[in-house]
């Protein structure tokens, strides 16, 4: 018989597991921006979570992008506007 694991923060597989996920609440997001919203990493948690074009652009130029990396250790990861 198999048993459930909770698998918590700072357990190596926590990351593996949230990488790419989106967060709940984007389909609610979607619908109040009437299209498909872009996504941010939290700066602490690494965490998606679903941002307009406003938020993305204070998200990349206020600072919490730069956290991010801080807190990820990478420093080569390229934005590039579309």
């Amino acid at each position: 018989m198999e048993s459930d694991v909770l698998i918590l923060p700072n357990n190596p597989l926590y990351a593996m597991t949230l990488d790419g996920s989106l967060p709940p609440s984007w389909e609610r997001k979607a619908s109040d921006l009437g299209h498909f919203p872009n996504f941010v990493a939290d700066s602490q948690t690494g965490l998606l979570r679903p941002a307009s074009r406003q938020e993305l652009d204070e998200y990349l130029h206020g600072g919490e992008y730069y956290e991010r990396l801080d807190n990820m250790d990478e420093y080569e990861i390229e934005v590039v506007e579309l």
